[in-house]
């Protein structure tokens, strides 16, 4: 099901009011229900607001040993990563440290010539790289294409214990340009922007890619235990990931039902390999959009919330964060996530100052249908329930 298709759902699937008392309930029956539809996938939705937490699970966390899905339990986030790489990019933007007109040559030639032997311009060897900017990278109109293809997805499924690093990304990447930098009329999704972010925040801290923490950017809170589920998987696979959190680690299956679990689980560095459980990316929705703990008000209205729109995704994508309006329901900033095994969704809605985190863990054959089709009647059920108040 399309975005558009999703939209027309919401909107025609809004029951009437209901009380809140009612609301696990019915995001219980949904989880269970939707379950067995989409391959007995687990799916777990989370939804969070000033009044509290509803956590709920459905299906399986691994299909095998038929172990019950929990609403504890950790998942690959996928392509959400690029909004906590986007938001600790930005940091340094807003205090002035990098500038988003900055050409990303300029940000990465001596890290690459001095940690890789070579450079970004002389690997690409074609001149638009040199007037791609870091705003570029960040919002999608760089006309770098994506690295991750079909082929890769069959090398990876094919050697299981290859760790694909950052630099072989950059090595292998399609080096022709799909659009002029800058244009937004004609830009296209593309996790390579991220793993070259990945590479300018290395070389502002002068780090090693294995060694760049990722979750520097996460503020603290006074309860030791948030954002403890929170992680990045730099190698290995979700078998021998050594989970700090000691939270269940879901498997993850293919369209045709293989197992990820052992797997390499990287997922692209800093454009896909968070593992997380769904309360701390329910904190991190709050810190980054609700509170401005991470970046200013101020600077999220100038600079990250401007937005263009992605064919391929169907909807507007601003500065690492996507734009989904679903006519009464309200706005919903955040990002969609999808890797190997799993889909995700990490969302706040500006009109009710509610998160909403979502996953299951069974790719479908018609990529994202099972997903929108929850995500559609959890959206109109939440938004019921605020109109019923």
């Amino acid at each position: 099901m399309s975005l558009v298709a999703l939209v027309v759902a919401v909107a025609a699937g809004f029951a009437s009011g209901f009380p809140r008392s009612d609301l696990r309930e019915r995001l219980q029956t949904i989880a269970t229900d939707k379950s067995p539809h989409w391959n007995r996938s687990g799916i777990e939705i989370t939804f969070r607001d000033d009044v509290g937490v509803v956590a709920v699970a459905g299906g399986f966390e691994d299909e095998q040993s038929h172990a019950k899905a929990t609403p504890g339990d950790a998942v690959l986030f996928g392509s959400v990563t690029k909004m906590v790489t986007a938001a600790a990019t930005l940091q340094l933007v807003e205090r002035g440290i990098l500038s988003l007109d900055s050409m990303i040559v300029n940000l990465v030639d001596d890290y690459f010539k001095t940690r890789n032997g070579t450079t970004l311009t002389n690997l690409w060897n074609n001149s638009f790289i040199t007037t791609v900017t870091l705003r570029d990278l960040l919002r999608m109109t760089s006309g770098i294409p994506d690295y991750d293809t079909d082929a890769l997805r069959k090398y990876q499924t094919d050697n299981p214990s290859v760790t694909i690093t950052p630099w072989d990304v950059v090595h292998m990447a399609n080096k022709s340009s799909s659009c002029p930098p800058g244009n937004v009329t004609c830009a296209s999704y593309s996790s390579t922007n991220y793993v070259l972010v990945g590479f300018v925040l290395a070389a502002h801290h002068n780090v090693s890619w294995a060694d760049l923490d990722q979750r520097s950017v996460l503020p603290t809170h006074s309860d030791p235990s948030i954002y403890k589920t929170l992680q990045f998987i730099k190698s290995g696979s979700l078998e021998n990931f050594n989970n700090p959190s000691k939270a269940v680690v879901s498997h993850g299956y293919q369209p045709d039902g293989s197992d990820v679990w052992k797997m390499s689980a990287s997922g692209g560095w800093t454009c896909g390999n968070m593992l997380s459980g769904h309360l701390d990316v329910t904190q991190f929705l709050i810190d980054y959009l609700k509170d401005h703990v991470i970046l200013s008000e101020k600077f999220m209205k100038k600079e990250v919330l401007q937005f263009h729109y992605l064919p391929e995704l169907h909807l507007p994508y601003g500065l690492g964060i996507q734009n989904v309006t679903l006519n009464d329901s309200g706005i919903l900033y955040g990002h969609l996530g999808s890797t190997y095994g799993f889909y995700s969704a990490a969302l706040f809605n500006t009109k009710h100052n509610y998160t909403l985190v979502m996953s299951m863990n069974f790719e479908q054959p018609q990529p994202w249908s099972g997903m929108w089709d929850v995500m559609s009647v959890v959206i109109g059920n939440i938004t019921a329930m605020y109109q019923g108040q």
